[in-house]
C-alpha cells in the first residue's frame, strides 16, 4: 500500500507540475502578445535574422560587446522556418523561462521535498512583474541567467547533500554554467556557490571525475568568452566595485525590487498595499531562513551538512555583497537584481511548506496570494505598457511606409529604441532600409551602409528641425529637402555649399595666452572654462576667412556665436548664438557628431569669404558647469581641387606600402571591411572596433594619413619641424602623407593630425 500511495503521489506531483508549466507558457504568450519592443530585444532578432540567413554568426550581441548571443542563436530556426516577425523576438525568453518553472521545482524539491518545489513552481510560473516583463523582453539572457542559475543551484545542493551525481548530469549542469558566463557575467554568483561548495564537499580530493566533467562542461558553453576575455572585461560588463555609500546602495536595492513587485502609476490604497505585502513576505521569508542557516551554522558546524538551505543562502549573500558593491546598483535597473529572485521564490516556497506541514490550507493560502497577487499586478501593468505600444506601433509602421515611399535606403535618429523599431519593421515588410543611430551604433554592418550612402534620411521630432536647419545653414548652407512622416520629420537630399579653403598657419594669427592650448597642436593640452568666454582672434593682415573648425572635449558651452570684423567697429555675424551643432560636412555630405568622452568631434562653419581681420568667438557655458575646447583651425579662400575616386585613394595606399590609413568618414566607410590590403581608422568611436576606433597612433612604417588638402601644407610644416620623415602624395582635395620611420604618437582628429605627447 506504501508503494500505491507513493505512486499516486507522484504522478499527481508530475500532472500539478505539468499544469504549472502550461499554465507558464500560456501566461507568458499572453503576456508577450501586444508589445512592441524596444532596441535592446529587437536587437536579438536582428541577429536571429542575420544567423537564419547565414548573413553573420554573432558571437556577441550587436552594440553589446559583452553580452553572448545566446537567445539570438535559440531564436534563429525559428526565424529560418517563418522569417523576421514580432513574434520571434520573446521567443527564446518564454522558452526558457517556461522551462524555469521545471528548473525551480528542482531547486525547492531538493531542499524541502515536492510540496516546496511546487510551490516554488507556482510562485515562478506566476512571477512578481520585475521578472515576468524580461520572461517575455529578451534583453541579453537575462530569465536564462535566473532558470539556469536555479539549475546551478539545484546541483549544488544535491552535492552539498552527499547525493552521488553522474558524469553527464555534471557535464550538462557546467554547459549550462558555460553558456552563462558567455551569455551574461550575472551569472558569476551562481558559479561562484557552486565553486564553494564544491570546495567544501570535495575539499579532500577535488580534481574527480564528476568536477572535471563539470569544468568540461563550462568550458564547452562559454568557449566565446574564453577567447575574448580581455575584450569584455575592458567593457561595462563588470561596473566599478567600491563599498563607499552603502546605506544610499541598501535603499537603491530596496527601491529597485519593490518596483519589480509594483503596479505602475496610482491605483489607489489597495495598489500600493498589495506589493508591498508580497514583497514582505517573500523577503520576510527568505530573511528567515538565512538568519536560521547562519544560527544553525554556528550552533553546530559539525553539522552543517544537513542544513540544506545553505547553498542558497551562500548565493543570496554572495549576491548581496556583489551587487552592493557594484556601482550599477545605484541605476535602479530591476532586470541586474533578477537573481535575487531566485531566493525571493525559492524561500517563500519553503516557508509555506513548512506552514503547510501544520495547516495545509494556510500553506495553500500563501502561494495562492503570492501568486495571485503577482499576476493581478503583472496583468495591469502589461496592459499599461501595450497601451502605449499601440501608439508606438502605429507611428513606426506609419513612418516606416513614409520613408518606403520616398525610397529612402537609410536612416539616422537619434532615439536607440526608435532606431531598434524603425530597423525590424522594415525587416518585417521586406523593406531594405539601414537605420542608425546617431550617437552610436547597433549593427555595425548597417551603421556602414548608411555612413556609405550619399543621401541618408536625418529623423527626427517635427520641434527639432528648427534648430537642425540652423545647424545645416552655419555648417554648410542648408538646403534640404524636408519630409512630413507622421510623428517624425525627415530631411533629406541636404546640398553641401563650401568654398575651397587652406588653412591659415597659427603662426599668422593671435590668440589671448590663456587660450594658447586652441593654437598648439597638442591634443593634451585644453582649455577650461565655466565662465562666458569672449575670445578675439587677430590676424596678421586681412584674410579672405571661409572655414572656421572647433574641436570640442565631451563637455560643451550652451551657446557658441561667430562674428568677423575688417576694422574691429563693424561685426558681422556668422553664426549663432546656438548650441555646438551636431553636423559637420565631409566629403559632400553631411555627417551627425557622436557626442562621447572619446570622440572630440569637431565642429565646422562654411561661409562666403570675405577679408577679415579679426574673428570674434563668444562661450557662454551651462549654469554652474564647465566646458573645454581643444583646437581651433581657421581657413582662408584658395583655389578648388577635385576630390578623388575611391579607387585613387586605394591604388595610392596601397602603392604606399600603408597598412593602417587615418582618413575621415565618407573614405573609412568604404573601405571597412572590405577586402584591402589596409585596416582604416574608425572615428568616430565605434564599439564594434574599439582598436581602429582609437583616436591615437604611432606615426612610424606602415601608417599613413589622408588629409584634406586644405591642411596639408600646415601638417607638413608641423612635422618638418619634429623632424618625420615622410613623404606627399597628392590626390586632387585629397593629401596623403607616409611616414618612413618612427615620429613619435599622433592624434587623428578626424581630417588632421596633432601632437600626441
Amino acid at each position: 500500500m506504501p508503494s500505491i500511495e507513493n505512486n499516486l503521489k507522484g504522478k499527481f506531483v508530475t500532472l500539478t507540475l505539468v499544469l504549472l508549466i502550461l499554465a507558464g507558457l500560456a501566461l507568458r504568450i499572453h503576456s508577450a502578445n501586444g508589445l512592441y519592443e524596444k532596441a535592446d530585444a529587437i536587437a536579438i532578432a536582428i541577429m536571429a535574422n542575420d544567423i537564419a540567413q547565414g548573413v553573420e554568426y554573432p558571437l556577441w550581441i550587436y552594440g553589446t560587446p559583452y553580452a553572448g548571443t545566446f537567445e539570438a542563436w535559440f531564436t534563429a530556426p525559428l526565424v529560418w522556418a517563418i522569417g523576421p516577425s514580432w513574434w520571434a523576438i520573446p521567443f527564446a525568453t518564454i522558452v526558457t523561462s517556461t522551462a524555469g518553472i521545471a528548473a525551480f521545482y528542482m531547486l525547492a524539491s531538493a531542499i524541502g521535498g515536492p510540496r516546496a518545489g511546487l510551490f516554488a513552481a507556482a510562485l515562478w510560473a506566476f512571477a512578481p512583474w520585475g521578472a515576468s516583463y524580461y520572461n517575455v523582453s529578451p534583453r541579453g539572457c537575462y530569465p536564462e541567467t535566473v532558470c539556469g542559475g536555479a539549475i546551478i543551484l539545484w546541483y549544488a545542493t544535491r552535492r552539498w547533500q552527499g547525493g552521488r551525481m553522474s558524469i553527464a548530469t555534471s557535464f550538462a549542469v557546467g554547459l549550462v554554467a558555460g553558456l552563462l558566463i558567455w551569455s551574461r557575467l550575472l551569472v558569476a554568483p551562481y558559479v561562484i556557490t557552486l565553486a564553494a561548495v564544491l570546495l567544501l564537499v570535495d575539499r579532500a580530493k577535488f580534481i574527480n571525475t564528476r568536477n572535471m566533467a563539470g569544468l568540461a562542461g563550462i568550458v564547452t558553453g562559454a568557449w566565446p568568452f574564453l577567447l575574448t576575455w580581455k575584450r569584455v572585461m575592458t567593457q561595462d560588463a563588470v561596473g566599478k566595485m567600491e563599498i563607499a555609500g552603502m546605506a544610499e546602495r541598501f535603499r537603491a536595492l530596496y527601491e529597485t525590487i519593490l518596483a519589480g513587485y509594483s503596479l505602475d502609476g496610482d491605483m489607489g490604497a489597495l495598489g500600493a498595499a498589495l506589493p508591498v505585502a508580497s514583497l514582505a513576505l517573500s523577503a520576510g521569508a527568505a530573511l528567515f531562513f538565512i538568519v536560521t542557516a547562519i544560527f544553525l551554522l554556528v550552533r553546530r558546524p559539525k553539522e552543517m551538512r544537513g542544513i540544506n538551505t545553505i547553498p542558497l543562502t551562500l548565493f543570496t549573500l554572495i549576491f548581496a555583497a556583489i551587487y552592493l558593491s557594484n556601482t550599477a546598483s545605484l541605476t535602479s535597473q530591476v532586470r541586474y537584481s533578477l537573481p535575487l529572485y531566485t531566493a525571493l521564490i525559492v524561500f517563500p516556497a519553503l516557508a509555506a511548506d513548512w506552514l503547510a506541514s501544520r495547516s495545509r490550507a494556510l500553506g495553500m493560502a500563501v502561494i495562492i496570494f503570492l501568486a495571485s497577487s503577482a499576476a493581478i499586478v503583472s496583468e495591469i501593468n502589461f496592459a499599461g505598457v501595450k497601451r502605449e505600444d499601440a501608439v508606438i506601433r502605429d507611428q513606426s509602421q506609419s513612418a516606416v511606409a513614409q520613408l518606403e515611399k520616398i525610397g529612402a535606403r537609410s536612416a539616422i535618429i537619434d532615439d536607440f529604441n526608435w532606431m531598434g523599431r524603425f530597423s525590424y519593421e522594415a525587416l518585417t515588410r521586406g523593406y531594405a532600409l539601414n537605420v542608425m543611430q546617431s550617437r552610436g551604433n547597433l549593427n555595425m554592418r548597417w551603421t556602414m551602409e548608411v555612413e556609405r550612402d550619399p543621401d541618408p534620411v536625418h529623423l527626427m521630432n517635427p520641434d527639432y528641425t528648427v534648430q537642425f536647419r540652423q545647424w545645416l545653414k552655419s555648417c554648410c548652407g542648408g538646403e534640404h529637402a524636408s519630409h512630413d512622416l507622421g510623428n517624425f520629420a525627415g530631411i533629406r537630399q541636404i546640398k553641401v555649399v563650401s568654398w575651397p579653403s587652406a588653412s591659415i598657419p597659427a603662426s599668422a594669427w593671435n590668440i589671448p595666452p590663456k587660450m594658447q592650448a586652441l593654437a598648439d597642436r597638442v591634443h593634451a593640452t585644453t582649455f577650461y572654462s565655466n565662465a562666458k568666454q569672449e575670445v578675439i582672434v587677430e590676424f596678421d593682415r586681412p584674410r579672405d576667412l571661409t572655414k572656421v573648425r572647433l574641436i570640442y572635449g565631451n563637455r560643451f558651452p550652451e551657446t557658441v556665436k561667430l562674428e568677423r570684423s575688417v576694422d574691429g567697429v563693424s561685426w558681422e555675424r556668422i553664426s549663432g548664438p546656438q548650441p555646438p551643432s551636431m553636423l559637420y560636412p565631409v566629403g559632400g555630405r553631411v555627417y551627425e557628431r557622436f557626442p562621447k568622452d572619446r570622440d572630440r568631434e569637431h565642429e565646422e562653419w562654411n561661409f562666403p569669404p570675405k577679408p577679415t581681420t579679426l574673428l570674434r568667438m563668444t562661450f557662454n557655458p551651462y549654469a554652474g558647469e564647465t566646458y573645454d575646447l581643444h583646437e581651433l583651425f581657421l581657413y582662408e579662400s584658395s583655389e578648388a581641387y577635385s576630390e578623388p575616386s575611391l579607387d585613387e585613394i586605394r591604388q595610392a595606399v596601397e602603392r604606399s606600402g600603408v597598412t593602417t590609413l587615418a582618413c575621415d568618414r565618407s573614405v573609412a566607410s568604404f573601405f571597412f571591411g572590405k577586402q584591402a590590403p589596409f585596416r582604416v581608422t574608425l572615428r568616430p568611436f565605434y564599439e564594434a572596433d574599439p582598436e581602429l576606433a582609437q583616436p591615437q597612433w604611432n606615426a612610424g612604417p606602415g601608417f599613413g594619413a589622408l588629409v584634406d588638402r586644405a591642411d596639408a601644407l600646415d601638417l607638413a610644416a608641423r612635422l618638418e619641424t619634429q623632424k618625420a620623415v615622410f613623404t606627399m602624395t597628392q590626390l586632387g582635395a585629397k593629401t596623403l602623407f607616409t611616414f618612413q620611420k618612427e615620429s613619435g604618437p599622433v592624434w587623428w582628429t578626424g581630417f588632421t593630425l596633432i601632437n600626441a605627447p
